[in-house]
């Protein structure tokens, strides 16, 4: 069984000997204690303590930092931003993870006009947190695997460095991981293709399981404009068919040169932003936390899920994971698409499932190249779930673009 502890420090030296929380300890006992994790979010811890607790007198709101360990190991790390009292005089402390302290610093913008890698914008941004924030809250870059170029940001006004990760992962996909180790990291990851080796079966570990469908980001045809003037009117008829007749406007910050290339970006924007979600809500147990010898679930994880009486057999990114510290069987998984940005609580995604003649391949900033009357087109597969496109799949790019509704077609020949 998996025994957790709550420490605390106010100073800058990043002492966390001081206890504040653990179920076994007369008056440092917590109650109704969660850990709530989502895909790109800072995550929350929520608590309750009682009011004898020796250490409520040194609690200050942002300036206290919290760390949450799991059998003696860091798990999580945070700082108190609300706290509450009850009709009981009981504390309850609510705490922003420590993605939420990139908020703190701000800097004018990201320019970028010739393109910069990710790993060029992380190690620039948070050059600049570090010569700011405290000791206790240092965030090192860690592991950068997206590789696609970003073009900066739109405006250079002063915002938080937080808000230009979020643009980061707009236009390059992925998702962002706090990794605790010698140091505290900020990964930045292609979502992994290997499953859990912990499956969610119905009769042994799962519990409850829900389906929402959400058709609220759907659109059918985008209006898109490059910072070079050019404009494309760009749809597709799949979705057109499903949903109905729906425009949205774009503007992308970048020079694409002409309105056939813009009509390509814009094609691939429509399809990684404007499709309907389906998300499978599961209360599960992870068994990890009962028996180890099985495999943790971990946020940006692909999971299976078997339960044959909802005609289920699939696997889907794990996009939110709420530990009930007290109680693991109250544990909730959530699995599902992939939200679309870093405020919101997830990032671009696509379809699940198996490839066939009407699925849509996710990507990221493609490129055509021309070589002795031949083109090749290039593109990043943004899924990172299902099975993988099979060689020899037909592709085709298609939209109302200058010349014709097909802008360019041809057949997988190859992986990079």
């Amino acid at each position: 069984m998996s025994r957790y502890q709550i420490r605390y420090s106010n100073t800058s030296s990043g002492d966390f000997g001081n206890l504040l929380g653990d179920i076994s300890a007369p008056d440092y006992e917590y109650y109704d204690a969660t850990l709530d994790e989502q895909i790109n979010c800072a995550g929350t811890l929520k608590f309750t303590l009682l009011p004898t607790n020796p250490a409520l007198p040194d609690l200050a709101l942002k300036k206290t930092t919290i760390t949450l360990y799991r059998n003696d190991t860091k798990l999580w790390q945070g700082r108190i931003i609300r706290t509450e009292i009850d009709m009981f005089n009981r504390r309850v402390i609510i705490c922003e993870g420590a993605l939420a302290w990139l908020y703190d610093i701000m800097r004018a913008g990201y320019s970028a006009s010739s393109g910069a890698s990710p790993s060029t914008v992380i190690t620039a941004l948070l050059a600049d947190y570090l010569g700011k924030c405290p000791t206790t809250r240092r965030i090192t870059w860690g592991t950068v695997e997206p590789t696609t170029v970003w073009y900066g940001t739109e405006k250079n006004d002063y915002v938080p460095i937080f808000d230009i990760l979020a643009q980061l992962l707009a236009n390059s996909g992925g998702y962002f991981r706090i990794r605790y180790a010698s140091q505290t990291y900020l990964d930045y990851l292609n979502y992994p293709t290997t499953a859990s080796g912990q499956v969610i079966t119905f009769g042994q570990n799962l519990f409850d399981v829900a389906r929402v469908l959400d058709a609220s980001n759907v659109a059918t045809h985008v209006i898109a404009e490059d910072s070079g003037g050019h404009v494309a009117t760009v749809s597709d008829t799949d979705l057109e068919n499903a949903f109905g007749r729906t425009e949205v406007y774009h503007y992308f910050d970048h020079d694409y040169g002409s309105a056939i290339s813009l009509g390509v970006a814009a094609k691939i924007w429509l399809l990684q932003n404007c499709l309907s979600e389906t998300t499978i809500s599961v209360t599960a147990l992870d068994l990890n936390l009962t028996d180890e010898a099985y495999d943790a679930f971990y946020i940006g994880q692909p999971v299976r899920i078997i339960s044959p009486p909802h005609g289920i057999d699939t696997t889907m990114i794990l996009t939110g994971l709420q530990t009930n510290l007290s109680n693991p069987a109250a544990s909730r998984i959530t699995l599902g698409t992939v939200p679309k940005s870093l405020t919101s609580y997830m990032a671009s995604g696509g379809k699940t499932g198996s490839s066939s003649s009407n699925d849509h391949i996710v990507s990221i900033s493609p490129t055509i190249s021309q070589s002795s009357g031949n083109s090749t087109l290039t593109l990043t597969d943004a899924r990172k779930c299902g099975q993988i496109v099979e060689l020899g799949f037909h592709i085709v790019i298609t939209g109302n673009v200058a010349e014709g509704e097909n802008i360019w077609s041809g057949t997988l020949s190859n992986y990079l």
